[in-house]
């Protein structure tokens, strides 16, 4: 999938900064300060993406910033103001798809072991050996 940057308005509170997403109703987040509020609405809109894609929902395209914004995104609490309307960076990875393989035993083996020294679990590094060989592949042909 290709990279996506969704508007976020980050919002003064009486005790932090807030952070909604006006495309992504329920994507929330917060900080003690207007760049860890940011910060976290990094992770927060990459869960909340990554859910959608598990789930089978097509994501919203982003809006632009300074656009309309949807009636709930409208009502502040008292005394909250927004600080600033920014883009947060978000790369969607394609929804897993379980699939059944059979491998010899020593293969699977030897899979598990090199997968664990480098911090994969046996699924991730299949994907990553997949990706590596396509990409040597394409660069040698």
């Amino acid at each position: 999938m290709t990279i996506k940057y969704y508007r976020a308005l980050i919002e003064v509170g009486n005790e932090n900064y807030g952070v909604v997403f006006p495309d992504l109703p329920g994507c929330t987040s917060a900080g003690d300060s207007p760049t860890e509020a940011a910060l976290h609405a990094e992770e927060a809109l990459a869960l909340h993406i990554a859910a959608l894609i598990e789930d089978g929902i097509p994501l919203p395209e982003p809006s632009q910033i300074g656009a309309p914004l949807p009636d709930w995104a409208q009502d502040t609490e008292e005394g909250e103001r927004t600080l600033a309307e920014v883009l947060i960076r978000v790369e969607p990875a394609p929804r897993s798809i379980r699939v059944n393989i059979s491998l010899p035993e020593d293969v699977l083996n030897l899979l598990d072991a090199t997968a664990s020294q480098q911090g994969f679990t046996r699924s991730g590094y299949l994907a990553h050996a997949v990706r590596e060989t396509v990409r040597r592949e394409r660069q040698a042909g």
